[in-house]
């Protein structure tokens, strides 16, 4: 489990679904320093191995989420509402904070060409 969002409810989801013997991989940055977890079902008896990630290891984990998506064994595409060009980047944040909430995750594209292309394998 690969927790990026930080927020309190996407890690407290996080160690819901988090197997038996797993890795909760905390990358994701709360507001404020503290948050619940059901320290027992969640960790104890999931016998649960967690990681904090900062500094070196940010790198080795970008590594392995490319493999990650590049081998297909991770398909985040359900979550990318929206895609816009960087320079658009206020239509993504005005979407983001849009109520009722229809956006997950906007991504920013730098070049035309590349949101284009994501346009394209989207379908």
């Amino acid at each position: 489990m690969l927790e990026m969002a930080g927020v309190e409810q996407s890690i407290q989801d996080g160690f819901k679904m988090l197997r038996k013997g797993g890795r909760f991989t905390a990358f994701g940055v709360l507001s404020q320093p503290q948050a619940s977890i059901d320290y027992t079902d969640g960790i104890v008896f999931k016998g649960a191995t967690i990681y904090g990630i900062n500094g070196r290891k940010i790198f080795d984990t970008w590594y392995r989420v490319r493999n990650l998506l590049a081998s297909k064994r991770l398909d985040i595409s359900p979550v990318i509402t929206h895609e816009y060009l960087l320079d658009d980047y206020k239509l993504g944040f005005d979407k983001m904070l849009e109520l009722p909430r229809v956006a997950a995750k906007a991504v920013l594209f730098p070049d035309k060409a590349d949101l284009e292309a994501a346009k394209k394998r989207k379908g």
